[in-house]
């Protein structure tokens, strides 16, 4: 007698059917899919709120926050972006430096001497090789001038 062995996958075509009816998915009154078990006869079950008030408050609290402090950030105004082109022996170009940094603004320093690449954006934004000259969102200041950094900074 010879026996005939089933290959898995045939197996599994033949139990498909039965198995699906078994088990087919149904939704409850919250929308949730339940792929096990069968409906309950028109209970409205506990809702997951329900179950868990404070900590569904916690979770609005924070997502309120949350939301609270994106608004805020988006009324800031962004850090300005000051570039100031110097050169390490100049008296000026010292001052210039300390109003900056004793205020707390950052700035990108150029020294003009030693990067010439610097130079020629210097040369660029302005045509000469005079410092100090700070940009401050898009000014060109020429010289150390506290008053013109004050009114540029206060544009934005």
């Amino acid at each position: 007698m010879k026996m005939r062995v089933l290959s898995p996958v045939l197996v599994g075509l033949m139990l498909a059917p039965a198995v699906a009816s078994a088990s087919e998915p149904w939704v409850d009154e919250e929308g949730f899919v339940h792929y096990e078990g069968k409906p309950a006869a028109r209970q409205k079950p506990k809702s997951r709120r329900e179950a868990t008030p404070a900590k569904a408050n916690v979770t609005a609290e924070k997502a309120q926050s949350a939301v609270s402090s994106v608004v805020d950030l988006t009324q800031r105004k962004p850090a300005p972006l000051v570039e100031l082109y110097t050169t390490s022996w100049c008296p000026w170009c010292k001052k210039a430096r300390a109003f900056f940094s004793e205020r707390g603004i950052k700035f990108v320093e150029f020294d003009i001497e030693r990067d010439p690449a610097a130079l020629q954006r210097k040369m660029d934004v302005d045509g000469d090789t005079n410092v100090p000259t700070a940009v401050i969102h898009r000014r060109v200041i020429k010289g150390y001038a506290p008053e013109a950094y004050r009114a540029a900074l206060a544009e934005r």
